[in-house]
């Protein structure tokens, strides 16, 4: 079934995410969020053969080798069983409300699928009808693989899970053991997020996952040269469990925006990497460098925790920065590459030399036609690539070896991008900043929402970072910014172009940039119960609205704010004033940490921790089962 106009209602735009190849490398399948459809295109037509409806917003896919292509539809809590031949959805499986990730272990029969909203991956036995088995993951699991041995799921996960107060918190990968189901959390850097796609070499040696660092450290007053923000692929060592190197996908003085989608060769001598925000292909002779760095190889340590073994020392790894630091001050690159072949202490500093991979040539960037290359696939015969163009609405094909692009596939549409669409487009857009570091969406990830870190902005002084906010309702909720400095979003968003962006507004960019904020819907948390509260939720209602503890006093019905500041006694020793904005509420499942210093790990943190004073809020006189309730009310709005 062909989608095409008003005979299958018109999708508003044609935005393809992800994409795989069939096993025989003839035919690409391609899944498109807002048309929620999947399509399969002829690769050597170079065109749309067939298009079939599935549930909500598609996401994720695979094709196994018996003719089957597996869709996440994202919203609608399932995995769709698509017969390719047949072009029809066979089965559907339960996942939680928003499977983003898949994978298979074919010989094992399992299905593998990660989960944002619930921080977990889902292992199904294809076997079997039995329910799904729910493994805790990292924050927002988003990509997943399995190695070749099937021995070992790889997830990534999108956001960091920690105080955001603490520097040195950043994202993570989990490996789960499909023996024991026992997980290792493998750190990425200091300051990373936006975990999206990953890669595992054939020989299940590697594991490949593109990402940003942001230097939260220092004040956002300077781009240059990766200041505030680096566009990185880190390296996993999975014989070591343990990570290897990160490298910078940059050239010196221009950065890669928002990397996102990652394929290998199968002889593991190539990774590439897409750069949504700068419509870009990065080629890296992985080989190379995995060459030069073999001798620095080290067995890593281990730590127990509650979450499941977490490798090496965080503090270990900013001792091992700060040592590497004060070597390259007298270390060139081509020293640099010459230590790294025998001292594992200098490969933490490859990710800090932007011209690391340029000096050594082991690094191509390619200009690819279209906007917001997301997906990345290679052929079986790895001669080809297809990368997903989701604001231009097309996939395009990639030789391998010349770098040249053979064909580019328009996904049908008849509509022509509006304010809203424009506005989406230039939010994700990196080439907007100044060297091309980052763009609106690095920091306000997952669609106008957080990405769990602090950033130490200008507008109210230097010096007191805050927490990123999601910008969800920000037209409802004046005014805008922990503090209330900007009266509301529409300034926000012109200072954003201005004093972190580093551009002047052209005519234009912030009505639309202001059309897609508005834009911006709740999604329904993960922890409702068939899209209604449970029954501790409901009981935690009663509490939320109890006059006595007051919460609804300020976090009123319907945004769950009252647009007030006031003076909760959640001052820290680096803040400038007493008074904070009343945050809105809604969404709460999703935007940790909390408070603006972002210390609150949990919301149950913030109603006692952070909350002895009694002053955000009564809460210290309930019982342990009143807080139970109240916090999953307020993780279910």
């Amino acid at each position: 079934m062909l989608l095409s106009g008003s005979a299958a209602g018109e999708p508003p735009y044609r935005s393809p995410l992800d994409v795989v190849f069939s096993p025989n490398g003839k035919e690409l399948a391609v899944t498109d969020r807002t048309a929620g459809s999947l399509a399969f295109i002829d690769v050597n037509a170079g065109k749309i053969v067939d298009e079939i409806k599935l549930h909500r917003r598609p996401s994720g896919l695979l094709w196994s080798d018996l003719g089957e292509v597996f869709v996440a539809e994202y919203g609608a809590g399932t995995v769709a069983r698509v017969d390719a031949a047949a072009r029809r959805v066979r089965q559907r499986y339960r996942t939680g409300p928003q499977p983003m990730g898949l994978a298979l272990a074919h010989r094992r029969r399992l299905l593998v699928a990660t989960d944002v909203g619930l921080n977990c991956v889902h292992i199904i036995d294809l076997s079997r009808q039995d329910p799904d088995r729910k493994v805790p993951a990292g924050r927002a699991s988003y990509s997943v693989a399995v190695t070749p041995d099937e021995s070992t799921v790889v997830a990534g996960n999108l956001l960091p899970k920690g105080p955001a107060s603490d520097l040195e918190t950043g994202a993570a990968v989990t490996l789960l053991d499909l023996d024991s189901f026992e997980t290792t959390q493998v750190r990425l850097p200091a300051g990373s997020t936006a975990a999206r796609q990953l890669a595992v070499s054939n020989d299940g040696r590697w594991a490949f996952v593109a990402h940003t660092i942001g230097e939260v450290s220092l004040p956002t007053i300077q781009l240059h040269h990766a200041w505030v923000n680096r566009n990185v692929v880190s390296v996993i060592d999975l014989r070591t469990l343990a990570l290897h190197t990160t490298l910078p996908l940059v050239r010196l003085g221009e950065g890669a925006g928002d990397p996102w989608g990652v394929a290998v060769a199968a002889n593991g001598t190539t990774l590439w990497v897409t750069a949504a925000g700068v419509h870009q292909l990065a080629t890296i002779d992985i080989g190379n460098v995995l060459s030069q760095t073999a001798g620095a190889v080290d067995d890593g340590r281990l730590e127990s925790s509650p979450q499941g073994r977490i490798v090496g020392s965080v503090g270990d790894v900013a001792a091992a920065t700060r040592q590497a630091a004060h070597i390259q001050e007298d270390s060139g690159p081509s020293s640099l590459w010459e230590k790294l072949r025998s001292d594992a202490s200098y490969r933490i500093l490859l990710q800090y030399d932007l011209s690391a991979l340029t000096s050594m040539r082991t690094l191509e960037r390619i200009d690819l036609p279209g906007r917001g290359h997301r997906g990345l696939a290679v052929s079986p015969d790895g001669q080809t690539l297809a990368a997903t163009a989701y604001f231009s609405g097309e996939v395009v094909l990639i030789e391998a070896e010349s770098r040249a692009v053979r064909t580019r596939i328009s996904l049908p549409s008849s509509r022509e991008p509006d304010l809203v669409r424009r506005g989406e487009m230039l939010f994700h857009d990196a080439t907007l900043a100044h060297q091309h570091w980052l763009s609106c969406a690095t920091c306000h990830v997952g669609g106008g929402r957080s990405d769990g870190r602090n950033w130490d902005l200008p507008n109210d002084g230097i010096g007191n970072p805050k927490n990123v906010k999601s910008l969800l309702l920000a037209h409802k909720t004046p005014p805008a910014m922990a503090t209330g400095i900007r009266d509301d979003y529409l300034v926000a968003i012109e200072a954003g172009l201005r004093h972190l962006l580093f551009r002047e507004p052209r005519p234009g960019e912030k009505e639309a940039i202001a059309a897609y904020v508005r834009s911006l819907a709740p999604e329904a948390s993960p922890h409702l119960q068939d899209g209604v509260l449970s029954e501790i939720a409901s009981q935690g209602a009663q509490v939320f609205h109890d006059r006595q503890v007051g919460c609804s006093k300020c976090h009123r019905p319907p945004w769950f704010t009252d647009g007030k500041s006031y003076n909760v006694g959640t001052r820290d020793r680096l803040d400038q004033r007493n008074r904070f904005d009343t945050p809105s509420l809604v969404e709460l499942w999703r935007t940790g940490p909390y408070l603006h210093h972002g210390k609150a790990v949990t919301v149950r943190d913030v109603v006692t921790t952070f909350n002895s004073a009694d002053k955000h809020g009564a809460t210290s006189h309930l019982s342990e089962e009143q807080v139970d309730a109240l916090v999953a009310y307020l993780l279910s709005l």
